[in-house]
């Protein structure tokens, strides 16, 4: 299970040689994930609520589920740019939905918009500024609209009264820092797997997998830091095969490789 979605948070990357664009698509993939879980986590809410404007957006926001999973598949195809733009604007879409359907900005579900206006510059290379300008300007205005001029809620919610307001309220504002800190840890997780990976590959001789020069300088000094810090003898042995250049002569240098 955690290897086939380690292969689907990594689509993509391996058509791509750049590590710093590999991690945007790495954090799109990872933004495509929750867009799914959250739109499955609203759309539950909203059909367990039995009311027709909630449903209807429920209905809606499951629509844009398949969007969703094709900006992996954009990502798996090499449409990187293309990718990060459907991803925030499937986010936008829904969002602006909910709100004129039926939820308006009682529960301040525009919130949302503040975070579309920041997380750009984790989907975008720095390349591409002028994607993550436009967009943090679009979502902050919309932002802005969304606060001064306040969109009524269907008769239904407005009719749940104000301790119910501020649960749904409550309810809103940790989704949204929810779904920010899992994008967060699981990026920060994820990106630290393929560090080490790399690490590995620095430290590592490619054809015998076992430690390399570079690892053993490293090593090398830590143990003489060690030594001289302790006060300690420190012995160093080494180790040849005599006459191995007749093997790589006779037999060639694959052989001698094995």
């Amino acid at each position: 299970m955690r290897m086939a979605l380690m292969d689907f948070l990594h689509s993509g990357c391996d058509r791509i040689e750049n590590l710093a664009l590999k991690r945007k698509i790495l954090h799109t993939n990872i933004g495509a994930l929750i867009a799914v879980a959250t739109i499955l986590f609203y759309a539950t809410i909203y059909f367990l609520s039995g009311d027709p404007s909630l449903i209807r957006i429920a209905y809606f926001e499951l629509s844009m589920g398949p969007f969703a999973v094709l900006v992996v598949w954009l990502n798996r195809w090499g449409w990187n740019f293309s990718a990060s733009w459907l991803l925030l604007l499937i986010a936008m879409v829904a969002v602006m939905f909910s709100i004129h359907a039926g939820l308006g900005t009682l529960i301040d579900i525009h919130l949302y918009f503040a975070i579309f206006a920041v997380v750009p510059i984790m989907f975008f290379p720095r390349l591409r500024w002028g994607s993550v300008l436009i967009l943090f300007v679009a979502n902050t205005a919309i932002f802005i609209f969304y606060g001064t001029h306040p969109v009524a809620s269907a008769a239904s919610l407005e009719a749940l009264g104000p301790v119910w307001l501020q649960a749904v309220r409550i309810v809103v504002v940790v989704s949204i820092l929810s779904s920010m800190l899992f994008l967060f840890w699981l990026a920060d997780s994820v990106a630290e797997t393929s560090e080490m990976r790399i690490e590995q590959m620095a430290m590592t001789d490619i054809l015998t997998g076992l430690p390399n020069r570079r690892l053993f300088e490293l090593v090398f000094r830590q143990e003489m830091t060690k030594s001289q810090r302790n006060k300690a003898p420190l012995a160093l042995v080494m180790l040849d095969i005599d006459h191995f250049k007749q093997v790589n002569d006779t037999w060639g240098h694959g052989i001698g490789d094995e």
